[in-house]
């Protein structure tokens, strides 16, 4: 199916979600042992089921409206799904990841001719020697005043200053992350910014320090949530805002988890992702907000 085709009305570096990256989990597997603590290979993926698990997201966001550029998958490369690790776009700028990990070092020239032919002029944080996994450990807030970049597992304490150099972002406004929970090793696992200004966290994925810069940032509309509830991922879901509606679409939510994000004035839909959970990754961690329609 052809995406569709919309306008971009952000007015503002920000995640706005109106055009996106996806791969199809065509060739997807998890055959690496302990690329994350959620990579244990005790039970094999169902390639059928993750396949369709894909696609119902997929058409999800097609069907709310949001364009899907799609990035075309490789053989032997089995974590393309997870196209949130392939880059950080900011303006007409795409930073490529430097990955840590061998078995993913190889995306890294797929992404590079997506970017280049879509436009973006390409860095790549290799030639500094700075490793950093995409928009898995870099995030703004959705109305583009604050940014977050994490450090601690899969990214270099060296991030920080890269990113605020060849992004130009204001530092009082860049907040370094200590992520502290193997099971929670990029922040887009723990952490989520909100269409009506929420931050949605697990405070066990965090030291206390870069805690506490969440809290400021967030202030009284900060979501802290529960183990049980990050285990499935709700903070790794996608939102955006269309038509007047603020829609949270992710892989399960508790009944209490949905109350509140309800109450706060958000539309919820689960699109059951499981099979990418045996990978340590659910939606978020296959979608890369790449801004405006090209």
């Amino acid at each position: 199916m052809a995406a569709l085709k919309v306008a971009s009305s952000c007015s503002k570096i920000s995640h706005c979600y109106k055009t996106v990256m996806m791969c199809r989990p065509k060739f997807f597997d998890v055959q690496h042992s302990l690329l994350n603590a959620h990579m244990n290979m005790k039970i094999p993926v169902n390639k059928k089921l993750a396949l369709t698990q894909w696609e119902n997201a997929y058409e999800t966001l097609l069907a709310n409206n949001i364009e899907v550029d799609l990035l075309e998958p490789q053989p032997d490369l089995l974590d393309m799904v997870f196209t949130a690790n392939a880059g950080i776009v900011h303006g007409n700028k795409a930073v490529v990841s430097s990955f840590q990990v061998a078995p993913r070092q190889p995306e890294t020239q797929y992404h590079i001719l997506f970017f280049k032919e879509r436009g973006f002029e390409v860095l790549d944080p290799i030639d500094d020697g700075v490793e950093i996994e995409g928009s898995g450990d870099f995030m703004p807030t959705h109305d583009g005043e604050n940014f977050f970049v994490a450090y601690g597992f899969r990214s270099s304490f060296k991030a920080y200053a890269y990113l605020k150099d060849v992004l130009s972002l204001p530092k009082d406004r860049l907040h370094h992350m200590k992520l502290m929970n193997p099971y929670f090793y990029h922040m887009d696992t723990a952490l989520m910014s909100l269409t009506r200004g929420h931050l949605m966290y697990y405070p066990g994925a965090f030291d206390k320090e870069s805690e506490k810069k969440i809290l400021d940032v967030g202030g009284d509309k900060t979501i802290a949530i529960g183990e049980e509830e990050a285990m499935a991922f709700a903070c790794n879901s996608v939102n955006f805002e269309e038509s007047g509606e603020h829609i949270v679409v992710g892989n399960k939510f508790s009944d209490a988890l949905r109350d509140k994000l309800t109450n706060f004035g958000y539309k919820v839909i689960e699109t059951p992702y499981g099979q990418f959970l045996l990978s340590g990754g659910s939606l978020r961690c296959s979608v890369l907000d790449i801004g405006k329609s090209r």
